[in-house]
Formats: structure tokens, sequence, C-alpha cells
């Protein structure tokens, strides 16, 4: 029998990981590679559920690597923007707790071996998780705009005629990364209620 941590969407996130460290150990001298590794990273994310229901290897050790791993490599883009731009050092840390307070307490209130599923709960919430191309969108925008203010710190080393393009891109994903973090603010709130309720019910 295969070792449940050779399964193949734990496989994924191994490469998921190694593609991560790839991109921070080069983030200061070649952008390209950088955002190829993070995207394929990420891509790879998509990939790694779909593998585990379509082989039936679903696992919570897979959830926690796909939590983590999804945590951490927002950590590491934003840590890395803010070496770029000192000046929006502060708002990549906000963003940082937001992210891992809003899906850690998320996941928690849940009980579920996902961080990607729910059940109730303020119906913009709902549809985020419910419609998967929403929630590929937003997803795409959360990445996708620091990635093209990460971009735009290299403007040298870019061809001229690609600048016009990536601020084309980063304008358009700024309202998809707002919308996205606005969940996030609704998920850390809701779930935080969900958690304080086993409290109330002993409490009475």
């Amino acid at each position: 029998m295969v070792s449940r941590f050779l399964y193949i969407p734990n496989l994924i996130g191994y490469s998921r990981m190694i593609l991560m460290f790839i991109a921070y150990y080069v983030h200061e001298t070649h952008p390209l590679v950088f955002i190829i590794c993070y995207a394929l990273s990420q891509l790879l994310d998509m990939l790694d559920g779909r593998a585990a229901r379509a082989f039936n290897q679903a696992t919570k050790f897979g959830a926690m690597l796909d939590m983590v791993t999804d945590r951490c490599s927002t950590v590491g883009l934003m840590l890395t923007l803010s070496a770029r731009y000192p000046q929006y050092t502060f708002w990549c840390h906000v963003f940082i707790w937001l992210d891992i307070c809003s899906h850690w307490c998320h996941m928690l209130s849940s009980g579920k071996k996902s961080h990607k599923l729910i059940l109730g709960g303020p119906w913009l919430l709902r549809y985020y998780y419910a419609t998967n191309w929403f929630m590929v969108l937003l997803i795409i925008g959360a990445e996708g705009f620091p990635l093209c203010l990460y971009a735009l710190s290299f403007k040298e080393m870019f061809p001229p005629e690609s600048i016009p393009l990536i601020k084309l891109g980063m304008f358009s994903m700024l309202p998809l990364f707002i919308l996205k973090h606005i969940i996030n603010v609704i998920q850390f709130v809701h779930a935080s209620i969900l958690l304080d309720e086993p409290d109330e019910e002993k409490a009475k």
C-alpha cells in the first residue's frame, strides 16, 4: 500500500513548496523566474483538490499541507513585496494577518477537512465558496495584483513595451484584490462568531 505521504495530492503539495522555495531564492535577481515559479505553484493549487477527489485520496494531512502552503506562499509574496516597496510594509503585514487569521479561524470553526468548504454564513461568503469561477477569479486577482507590483519594481529588466500591459493587469486586478480581502474580513468575523458559540452555550 502506498504511504499517505506519497498520495498524488500530497506530491502536488510538495511540488508547490519546491517551486515557492525556488521563487524566494531568486526573488532579488531573477524576477521572471520568481513570477513563473509562483504562478505555477498557484496553478497546482487548483489540481490537488481535484486529484484528492478523483483518486479518493483526501486526508487530514493533505488538507493541512494545502492550507499551510497557501498561507505561506501568501506570506512569502507579501514579504517579497515589502522588500521591494518598503513604504507598503505596514499594509503587507495587515494582509498577512488578515489572510492567516481568516482562513485559520474558518478551518477551525468549520471542522471540515478543507478550508475551502463552508455551510451557512453571509451570502457573499457562501457564494465565494460555492461558485468555483468566482473563487478562481478572486484568487487570480489576489495573487496577480501583488505580482504585477513586484514586476513593476524591476522595470529595467522587462521589455519597455511590456510595462503598459503589466500596469493594465495591475489596475484590472486591483478591484478583485480588494474584494478578496473584504471576503477575508467577512470570513474572519463569521468564523469568530461560530468559534464563540460553544462558549456561550456552556455559560448559560
